[in-house]
């Protein structure tokens, strides 16, 4: 379990870097993909952290909007996830 999980671009991934050290620093533990262990696919490894999160911060740049797979889809998982647990 982590207090925040940082949702980012791959393009993005130095911002997402940076910003984890500096909540790191805080005192915070942060998730944020940087690897994807070996027989587990993306969606499993996202799925798993979110679940164990306490806060997502989603980094919004021209480039994570713009491309195919932008911070928003981790957030719609993450909304879903929050609904079939209020039903």
């Amino acid at each position: 379990m982590s207090d925040i999980f940082i949702s980012y671009a791959s393009e993005d991934r130095a911002k997402a870097e940076t910003l984890a050290y500096a909540l790191e620093q805080q005192g915070w533990s942060v998730w944020w993909d940087r690897t994807i262990p070996a027989g587990k696919s993306f969606d499993e490894v996202i799925t798993e952290a979110l679940a164990g999160t306490r806060c997502v911060v989603a980094l919004w740049s021209r480039v994570g909007v713009l491309c195919e797979t932008p911070p928003k889809v981790p957030i719609a998982r993450l909304s879903t996830m929050v609904s079939e647990q209020l039903i």
